[in-house]
C-alpha cells in the first residue's frame, strides 16, 4: 500500500480530502504543522505529500521547498482548502 503524508492545519479540509480518496490503496497519515511533517518525514517512508494551504508557522510553499530539500525524490503538492473552493466553484 502506499503512504501518503497529508499536512494540514484546517482539519474540516482535511477530513473532505481523506473521503475523497479510494480507501484501498492509501495508508494515510495526518499531521497538522509543518514541525509535524518534516518530523514525519525523517522518521517514515511515504509515496507523496499533500500539503494544505491552511499551516500555521510556516508557508506552504516553504513547506514544499523544505520537502524537495529532505525528500528529493518524493513528489508534493499543494491541495486547495474546501473553503476556499466552497468561494471558487
Amino acid at each position: 500500500r502506499e503512504r501518503l503524508l497529508l499536512i494540514d492545519s484546517d482539519v474540516a479540509s482535511t477530513d473532505s480530502l481523506v473521503a475523497a480518496l479510494p480507501a484501498a490503496p492509501y495508508d494515510v497519515v495526518f499531521v497538522d504543522s509543518p514541525a509535524a511533517a518534516l518530523g514525519a518525514l525523517r522518521e517514515s517512508l511515504f509515496d507523496l505529500a499533500l500539503c494544505g494551504r491552511e499551516l500555521r508557522g510556516l508557508h506552504c510553499f516553504d513547506l514544499i521547498a523544505q520537502i524537495a530539500r529532505q525528500k528529493p525524490a518524493l513528489p508534493a503538492a499543494l491541495t486547495r482548502s474546501s473553503r476556499r473552493a466552497d468561494r471558487h466553484p
